[in-house]
């Protein structure tokens, strides 16, 4: 292979994506495939058609987590269930399982995981070896009897750091618009910090920040663009907004011990003032000081999603995966690569082969602590653009390029404008190349524009080749900047 991987490259002006891979076979389960531009080793590690209530797609802000030793993964299966898989023989650890959030890579030790049932109130951890749970503390409100309808949280559903304290909702009626923040201390499994009520706007995600400084609220506010509002963890001091329209954004350790907010900022009236650029790119924000940066300016449109784990051993980095409704020839479009939030260098992982997956059907890049793994979900070039849908019964779908499937095959179809019926997961007949009907569908409107459809999204797990690494080694135990506010934080990172 005469590809060099990674540690190193830092130009980010040349595009490497090989078309002559773009229509390339799905790899075989658990076979090795190597990456073509990079020589990164890929192994496909789940099947689309595990479980009973597996789907055809990846939804959002879904969580994939993956154990120390690279053993065991967490698969996503639809309709939020789970499974806990071993990722060398591929059996199952358990039963499937119901998670509203997940807290990866097992903070608080090597065995057992975080998890929370998206319809109760219970914390409840879920071990390793065998698939079983334990609950660990039933939320309450204040008051000590009134019960939460449920416990929730969205934004990646992490622990801080050192695995000490974990930040949610308690949701105290059935239609989601009450709600407190909770923090709670897993040393102890108490809730030790509340914001009862919270004021609104809510938000739909909350996630408490890597060294435990703060939580944060982000959502889009109708009218006022997104926000991601900003609370110490006591909530001693009041609310700051930071004013980002960052949906696809995460938090992250920098350099230099400060926390932040790296995210994907487009192109509106607010980042050409706030940050003098006139188009999308990748930036940060300072959480403790609000300071706005860009620091990678793109050269074209690439939606983006950002995984910050990776900084809690590599302060400074984030994984990102770029991805779109076609694949063009911008540098590192399509790919997923380790970006450096303050010198803008670029670590470039793998393609991802996810194409015209729409909005649920991102590829979720995930990087261990270590940065030795990284995980995304791909449809590995199986989607396809809808270029119209039938207002009948049933309906037919056309697509732009021969869609490959077979009657009786299971699609998603998703984004179809004007008759919105289209839009589930579906059986299908094929009639031809480029045509196929939902079985059972009934149309309810002409169509209009828009659509994607899939068929299957699995699960990749990323390594770098025999004697090569995705980082340098360097001593990476530097200060972080903790607010002593208890006597949980040491002075520096473990």
């Amino acid at each position: 292979m005469a590809f060099k991987p990674l540690a190193g490259i830092g130009d980010r002006s040349v595009g490497l994506y090989p078309p002559s891979t773009i229509d390339s076979a799905i790899p075989a389960l658990r076979t090795e495939y190597t990456d073509p531009a990079f020589g990164t080793i890929v192994k496909r590690i789940s099947d689309y058609g595990w479980g009973t209530n597996s789907q055809a797609r990846h939804e959002y802000s879904k969580l994939m987590a993956l154990s120390h030793d690279k053993t065991v993964c967490v698969f996503y299966m639809g309709s939020g269930w789970y499974q806990l898989r071993n990722i060398s023989t591929g059996s199952q650890i358990g039963s499937d399982f119901s998670g509203g959030g997940l807290d990866p890579e097992l903070n608080c030790d090597y065995n057992v995981m975080l998890a929370h049932y998206r319809s109760g109130r219970t914390l409840r951890r879920l071990d390793l070896t065998d698939g079983t749970n334990s609950a660990m503390l039933a939320c309450n409100r204040s008051d000590g009897s009134t019960p939460y309808f449920c416990v929730y949280t969205r934004q990646e559903g992490r622990c801080t750091f050192d695995g000490a304290y974990w930040a949610g909702y308690g949701i105290y009626t059935s239609g989601f618009t009450t709600r407190d923040i909770i923090v709670v201390d897993r040393n102890s499994w108490t809730i030790c910090n509340r914001l009862e009520p919270m004021p609104s706007p809510y938000g739909d995600s909350v996630s408490i920040s890597p060294l435990g400084n703060y939580v944060i609220v982000a959502s889009a506010d109708s009218g006022f663009g997104h926000y991601w509002y900003v609370y110490d963890r006591t909530f001693n001091e009041s609310a700051r907004n930071l004013f980002i329209d960052a949906t696809h954004a995460d938090s992250a350790v920098g350099a230099d011990g400060e926390e932040y907010i790296v995210y994907y900022a487009v192109e509106v009236s607010q980042w050409q003032t706030e940050l003098g650029e006139n188009g999308p790119g990748l930036a940060r924000v300072n959480i403790r000081t609000g300071e706005k940066t860009m620091v990678w300016k793109y050269p074209g449109y690439m939606s983006t999603h950002i995984s910050g784990q990776v900084s809690k051993e590599r302060p400074g980095w984030v994984l990102v995966s770029t991805y779109g409704s076609n694949f063009g020839d911008y540098a590192c479009f399509g790919e997923c690569f380790f970006f450096n939030f303050h010198t803008g260098a670029v670590r470039r992982v793998a393609h991802h082969h996810r194409i015209n997956g729409g909005y649920w059907g991102e590829p979720q890049a995930f990087a261990s602590w270590h940065g030795d793994a990284v995980l995304f979900a791909s449809n590995w070039n199986l989607g396809r653009v809808i270029s119209n849908a039938t207002y009948a019964t049933p309906i037919q779908v056309t697509t732009t390029a021969a869609h490959g499937w077979e009657s009786g095959e299971k699609v998603v179809v998703e984004s179809v404008g004007g008759n919105t019926a289209a839009n589930a997961t579906w059986i299908i007949t094929k009639v031809d190349d480029t045509n196929f009907t939902l079985n059972g569908s009934v149309g309810n409107a002409t169509y209009t524009s828009g659509g994607i459809v899939n068929n299957r999204f699995e699960d990749y797990l990323v390594t770098p080749p025999n004697g090569y690494a995705f980082f340098d080694t360097q001593d990476v135990n530097i200060p972080c900047k903790r607010r002593s506010v208890g006597d949980h934080w040491s002075s520096r990172r473990s």
